[in-house]
């Protein structure tokens, strides 16, 4: 039967073309470029959506790490109060955080603002100071020319500038230049050597940030060697913040209790909330998306079984006629509808792979960073999301086949042989 039902439901699919050959009726094209373009919005969407919240965390995590703590009478971005970080508390955060990430990194900063003056302009920045144990992949991944300066060495002041401070005070790598500090009683004058320039596009952190030695920082604000502007924690996976945030939390507190120095911490969300409520938003925008989507597919596919149906009354009430019963017919129409479901999920599984792998590789749609934090759409192509997302067409799809079918009950075979 199974055989037997395939076979009609070709013949219902197609019809004799002018040349002989079969060709697939008009209102099946149709239905399955609109199963496609819905499956191409779904994926693209979760592609982006994914590619977003990805580069947003990997960015701030890069400029802030996962995780702070510094002095509680410090601002989160003004980290004047120094925080004593002995080389016993670090030993004892980091015997916290390797069981539950190995690769999980602690280090010191300090940061002070300053004004790098050129002989015609001049521009305001924070430098980052960070000591050796900072790992400095992730500017490595963004940097344009030069290199990053070793962190925490004996050598040079050096710094690591953005393409956007570069361009506006118009230097580059290798060249000098005069940095300005006020400590809140006097003036002090600083020469860093540039020694790479990098640009993530994240125009926030871009405009402001510069990334120099911890050593340097501490000179400007006569601090000791034990003195910092805190502490930052960098993992290798953002869903183990949570976890290690209970961890560090109960150390310093059991510090506190006993004696020690007072402390805040904050995670990557708490310091850049707005960033994190925007992304959290997407999430509600893409299952919005797939709920209209998976609508619009399951019109189409309605609409599309339903006119093959009417264009095949009189094949219909012949069968019936022949002893076809009601439930044989619908399972006829629904191999017509699977047909048409998988062709659609293959085209647009294979747009949307297309378009996501091009904008991936070339960058060709580009964005307002100032609205956007992102001067292009990010794209992160996920095999769960692609198998979840027709998963879930499938099935949805599927269970709605039923609703057009139940005309063919309606269909007499006395009246369908005289319908035209």
């Amino acid at each position: 039967m199974g055989f037997l039902h395939r076979f009609i439901a070709n013949r219902f699919l197609y019809r004799e073309g002018s040349d002989g050959g079969r060709k697939s009726l008009p209102v099946v094209r149709i239905s399955a470029i609109g199963i496609a373009l819905g499956v191409v919005l779904i994926l693209l969407s979760i592609f982006i959506v994914r590619g977003f919240k990805l580069e947003i965390r990997d960015r701030i995590n890069g400029f802030v790490g996962h995780l702070k703590i510094f002095h509680p009478d410090n601002a989160h971005n003004q980290y004047t109060q120094p925080l004593l970080t002995p080389s016993a508390l670090l030993g004892e955060m980091r015997a916290i955080i390797t069981p539950i990430d190995p690769k999980g990194v602690v280090y010191t900063f300090a940061d002070q603002m300053g004004v790098i003056k050129t002989d015609s302009t001049y521009s305001g920045v924070i430098i980052h100071g960070v000591d050796s144990l900072y790992d400095a992949e992730f500017f490595k991944k963004y940097l344009l020319r030069g290199e990053c300066p070793t962190f925490g060495s004996d050598e040079g002041s050096r710094i690591l500038i953005s393409s956007y401070v570069a361009n506006y005070l118009d230097v580059d790598v290798g060249q000098t230049v005069m940095t300005y500090f006020f400590d809140g009683e006097r003036l002090k004058v600083r020469k860093f050597d540039i020694a790479g320039v990098y640009r993530t596009g994240f125009k926030d952190y871009d405009e402001n940030i510069a990334i120099g030695n911890i050593r340097d920082v501490r000179s400007i604000l006569d601090w000791s060697e034990e003195q910092s502007g805190g502490v930052e924690v960098k993992l290798s996976d953002d869903r183990l913040s949570d976890s290690v945030y209970d961890n560090l939390y109960d150390l310093l507190l059991q510090r506190v209790n006993t004696g020690g120095e007072r402390y805040t911490m904050l995670t990557a969300r708490d310091m850049n909330p707005a960033m994190y409520g925007w992304v959290d938003l997407l999430d509600t925008n893409v299952r919005l998306i797939l709920i209209l989507m998976i609508t619009v597919a399951a019109m189409t596919m309605i609409t599309g079984v339903i006119v093959i149906i009417l264009e095949r009354v009189r094949a219909i009430a012949t069968l019936k006629a022949l002893g076809q019963r009601n439930h044989s017919l619908r399972q006829v129409f629904h191999h017509v509808a699977v047909r048409i479901l998988l062709k659609g999920l293959l085209w647009g599984n294979a747009v949307a792979l297309l378009i996501g792998a091009l904008q991936s590789h070339f960058k060709l749609v580009k964005l307002d960073a100032a609205q956007y934090y992102i001067d292009y759409v990010p794209i992160h192509i996920s095999i769960w999301a692609i198998l979840l997302t027709n998963l879930i067409t499938i099935v949805a799809l599927y269970l709605i086949i039923f609703v057009p079918t139940m005309i063919i009950a309606n269909i007499r075979p006395a009246e369908g042989v005289r319908f035209d």
